[in-house]
Formats: structure tokens, sequence, C-alpha cells
């Protein structure tokens, strides 16, 4: 079972969703591999243990209790999970996490780690009042209550903030440019502005932002052809499109699609991320 919920109005700009992940597998392991993504999310684990093998297999790892995880630009881990699944994630919108948190956004991309360790012992008493929730609900009150106490940094540059919003919104279609323009400041200020605050370049950003709306589109009209969605996304052809897929997820789109349908499936079910963006431009 997995279940969406927005947070209060006044953490919109800073956390796209919560998620709520429930079940018990029929299966002894489920091997669910995590694509690129641009959302940068905490996650606390209250079922059983699971592990996060390497991409190529070669390694793993059993996951944290509470994990704080980075912006993803390509297949980085596949999670094995069994027995009973219990999780509970907060996901953030481009730069949410660093601005509640005060961490750096590309210290964390393509990376994750033990949550309190990064992010201070506080989320050690969250994770308790999380867990001592008897409903879903109860979960979303506790983390709204937790992150409307964090102090927001000040420091952060609202042009780029916004600029990330308006890749999601677009597509990863909109001019690097233009966007630096919008924030005035020049195209290289920007650029660094924004590997530090979103966690990776723009080009790479809307990379990933486009990769995220194909999967998004084939999982709302499984019907519609590749070859369309490829189109529709301003991608050059197809074989422009194959080449994002297997870099950032490491398979073709007939391969991937079907597993990793559970993270599109929350992106859905949370509006998806351009829906949210919309909050970014008006902060």
């Amino acid at each position: 079972m997995v279940r969406v919920a927005k947070p209060a109005l006044a953490l919109r700009s800073f956390v796209r969703y919560y998620v709520h992940l429930e079940g018990r597998l029929s299966t002894p392991v489920v091997m669910l591999p995590v694509p690129a993504r641009t959302a940068a999310g905490l996650e606390f684990v209250f079922g059983d243990p699971f592990e996060a093998w390497s991409g190529d297999l070669a390694s793993h790892e059993t996951v944290h209790a509470m994990t704080v995880i980075g912006a993803q630009t390509y297949r980085r881990v596949q999670l094995a999970l069994q027995g009973h699944v219990e999780n509970f994630l907060i996901m953030f919108q481009p730069g949410g996490l660093s601005r509640l948190f005060s961490v750096p956004a590309d210290a964390l991309t393509n990376q994750h780690f033990e949550a309190g360790a990064v992010l201070g012992r506080s989320v050690e008493r969250l994770r308790s009042r999380l867990g001592e929730s008897s409903s879903f609900a109860e979960r979303i009150r506790a983390a709204d209550r937790y992150l409307l106490r964090r102090p927001v940094v000040r420091t952060w540059h609202r042009g780029v903030t916004a600029a990330a919003g308006l890749l999601l919104r677009s597509r990863g279609t909109l001019r690097i440019s233009s966007m630096a323009d919008s924030a005035g400041l020049s195209v290289r200020q920007f650029e660094r502005r924004f590997v530090s605050e979103i966690g990776v370049s723009p080009r790479l950003y809307a990379r990933v932002a486009r990769f995220e709306m194909a999967l998004e589109s084939k999982l709302r009209s499984p019907g519609v052809r590749w070859v369309d969605i490829a189109h529709d996304l301003g991608y050059h052809d197809q074989m422009h499109m194959v080449h994002d897929f297997q870099e950032l997820s490491g398979s073709a789109p007939t391969d991937v699609a079907p597993r990793v349908e559970l993270f599109t499936a929350i992106e859905i079910g949370g509006a998806g991320p351009r829906a949210e963006a919309a909050a970014l431009e008006r902060r």
C-alpha cells in the first residue's frame, strides 16, 4: 500500500509530499532499482530491515533506520526488500532539504547517510514521534510540526530555487542563459549557485526532470508509444531518449518502466514535481 499526502501549506515550497509505504511481500526478496531522480528525501524505516545493493550488485549494506538521500543522477543502488515493509518518507522540493537543515545540496548528491549524523540529533526525536503515531495522518501532523519549527536558511538565492521549479514544470526545456538573466546572475554565477543549492548542474537537472516526466507519462498513459513520448518531451529522436534512459536508469525505456513503477506512482500520487513546483515561484 502506498499513500501520498501534501504537507502543510506553509511547507510546500520546501516539501513536495509525504509517502507512507507499507505491506508484506509474498516473495522472499524483491529487488527495486532506484533510478535518477530530482528530489532529495528523508526516509524512516519501521518495518523489517532491508538492504541497499550497489548498481552492479557487487556490494551491499543494511539501510539505516533513518536515512537522508540526495538527488540521484544515475541508478546507483537497488533495494532488496523483504518481509514486512513499512517506510515513511519526506520528499523535498528543489533545495528544500538544504534550506531547512543548512546542508549543502551538492554534498548529498548521489549519496545517502545516516540522517542523525548529517541533519542533527533532533531527527531522532522526529523518528520517535513517527513511530508512536498510529496512522498516516498522525505521522503527517508530526512531520509538519517538526519541519515548521526548523529555522530557514535566508542566504538562498530565490531566483535559483525558482529556476529549478521552472525546469520541473517545463520538462527541462528552458535555456540556462534565460534562467540566469531572470535570476540576475551571469551564466557562470547561476551554474555555480545552482550546483550548490540544488545539488547538480542545471543541464543535468533538466535531463533528470525530463526523464522523470517520460516515466510519468508512460505510467499515466500505458498505451502511448515511447516514440510519441520522446517527441512530446522534445528529445531529438527516440534514440536520444533511449540514451538518456540508459545513463539515468541503467536500462532502456521498455525495461526500466515496469521496474520503477513504484517511484513513478508515488510522483503521480503526490501530484508530480511539476504540479507542486509553482509554489517555488511564490517564495
